[in-house]
């Protein structure tokens, strides 16, 4: 079985997303799977998608008063639940986040 590293899931979670590539959130299945290959591709999007469920449970859209707040507290909720991945990987999933619930 393919071993994924946490430097592969943030890799990932870049691309799949296309922070700083793109104007909007892509989620990008096909990209993670021609990056990393079929067999390796398939284990990260498991692992990204359930790092974007968990991210998505950020009560922050009904706490926060604009987007710059929005933003402060999912990312910090996110990197409590996960500190073993850099602010890069959460900034993505956050600009998902507050694009989706701007």
């Amino acid at each position: 079985m393919e071993q994924i590293t946490n430097a592969d899931i943030e890799k990932a979670v870049v691309l799949w997303t296309g922070w700083k590539k793109t104007v909007s959130p892509l989620r990008d299945n096909n990209i993670v799977i021609e990056t990393f290959g079929r067999q390796k591709g398939e284990l990260l999007l498991k692992k990204i998608k359930h790092l974007e469920d968990d991210f998505y449970k950020s009560d922050a859209r009904f706490k926060a008063i604009n987007l710059k707040e929005m933003e402060s507290i999912s990312m910090k909720q996110f990197m409590k639940l996960y500190p073993e991945f850099s602010p890069e990987t959460a900034r993505a999933f956050t600009w998902c986040y507050t694009y989706d619930y701007k």
